[in-house]
């Protein structure tokens, strides 16, 4: 066969990763990494009457940790004041620092994870969110001091809560719905309080709705009802009443999903606010979301488009909007395509030699086995780019080794789809 597959397929074929990691691609001085969009970010506004409080609180963290560099507290804390001043890159260093100090303490995993989604890197955070969650398990919750008080000076998130939440998080925006339902579900039974209940009751009807939305797309009207369940039966508990201290706009997102505001009312409320980027990006993302659920993709774009126009690119909203921009535009960076938009599946083994013996199923079973997230649809060698051999998969059983895999561009996977 003789389909050409484009060289960037080549450069990732088993990372796991999408074909365009702005990792990847030279940095400008000052950047602090690309966006998904192929974008420069450097480091987003701080508030000009906040700033010299948070540079001298850096400069506090960084001699504490200097004066005792095997403490792990002081090297969190200097850590996570570097990413308030937005040296993103300069904090996962630091905890990089602390995983190889204190590889045992969970809490160097969950920071780094969770600056690993700011800088794009979802598969970098999913494996260290991941080996969080093995630190944790069986382990008792310890609080996690915030690092900006809120109006009642009180700490309202723990260490678990906050590596089953930014699990989830980077799984859904790696386009792995259901697996991020289910660690927001994990993360609902960590939580203290009525905001941690308003944020994951929000969180676990997105991810219902897209994992219900694809199941729907590919004609499984059962299994799509029983995600909407899990998700309205995370909303039942929401009510206006609520005692929100800090999470405002997940309380109001969970209401809106539940039917008891409406979203565009919310949205517009939030573009009042002048001063409320990180607001925006927040309500923003929800109610696109929310309209992309329900089929009104064109709307759902625009709304992102706004999102990823404003300043605080590190805001979660925000990141979740260009990865919906950069899926939409086929450049995908991190985010893996949903399976809806994807039919064929294709593991791609780069650098297969050209004597390499035609595929058939005993040795696609022996040499490919089966990814850690289900089968592949098909399997092509490749060699300096060409296609060298391709067959669908046979059934492949449970026990068979995990491998990585890769998609191309829609175009070139399509392409090779429809030779095989």
């Amino acid at each position: 066969m003789s389909v050409r597959v484009a060289a960037a397929v080549l450069g990732v074929a088993l990372s796991g990763c999408a074909v365009s990691d702005p990792d990847k691609e030279p940095l400008p001085a000052g950047a602090q990494c690309r966006s998904l969009l192929g974008q420069p970010l450097y480091p987003p506004p701080v508030a000009e009457d906040q700033r010299a409080k948070l540079e001298q609180q850096l400069v506090d963290a960084r001699a504490a940790w200097q004066a005792a560099p095997d403490d792990a507290d002081a090297l969190i804390w200097y850590g996570r004041r570097l990413g308030y001043l937005g040296q993103f890159r300069e904090a996962v260093e630091v905890f990089s620092e602390g995983i190889r100090r204190h590889p045992e303490d969970a809490r160097m995993w969950r920071f780094r994870g969770h600056r690993g989604i700011t800088l794009r890197q979802f598969d970098k955070a999913v494996a260290d969110l991941e080996r969080a969650t093995q630190l944790i398990e069986g382990q008792p919750d310890q609080i996690e001091p915030a690092g900006t008080p809120n109006a009642r000076g009180i700490d309202l998130d723990t260490l678990h809560e906050n590596v089953w939440y930014h699990l989830a998080l980077a799984r859904f925006l790696r386009g792995e719905y259901e697996e991020a339902l289910s660690d927001w579900e994990t993360c609902l039974t960590t939580v203290r309080n009525d905001d941690g209940r308003s944020m994951c009751a929000y969180w676990i009807a997105s991810a219902a709705g897209r994992a219900a939305a694809a199941e729907q797309a590919q004609g499984d009207a059962t299994q799509a009802a029983a995600l909407r369940a899990r998700g309205a039966a995370a909303l039942a508990g929401i009510r206006p009443e609520m005692d929100i201290v800090e999470y405002t706009s997940y309380h109001q997102l969970a209401l809106a999903w539940k039917g008891e505001l409406e979203p565009d009312a919310l949205l517009a409320s939030a573009r009042q606010h002048v001063d409320g980027d990180i607001d925006l990006a927040t309500v923003g993302f929800g109610v696109a979301n929310w309209h992309l659920c329900r089929g009104e993709t064109e709307l759902a774009q625009a709304i992102f488009a706004e999102v990823e126009r404003g300043p605080s690119w590190h805001a979660f909203g925000h990141v979740a909007a260009e990865v919906e921009l950069a899926r939409a535009a086929g450049r995908r960076g991190s985010a893996r395509r949903q399976p809806e938009r994807l039919p064929q599946r294709i593991l791609v083994v780069a650098d297969a030699a050209p004597e390499h013996a035609p595929i058939g199923p005993d040795d696609i079973v022996r040499r490919v086995g089966r990814d850690a997230k289900g089968p592949r649809d098909a399997v092509a060698l490749l060699h300096d780019g060409q296609v060298r051999e391709a067959a669908r998969l046979p059934p492949l059983g449970d026990d068979l080794p995990a491998v990585a895999d890769v998609h191309g561009e829609e175009g070139d996977v399509l392409a090779l789809a429809a030779d095989l």
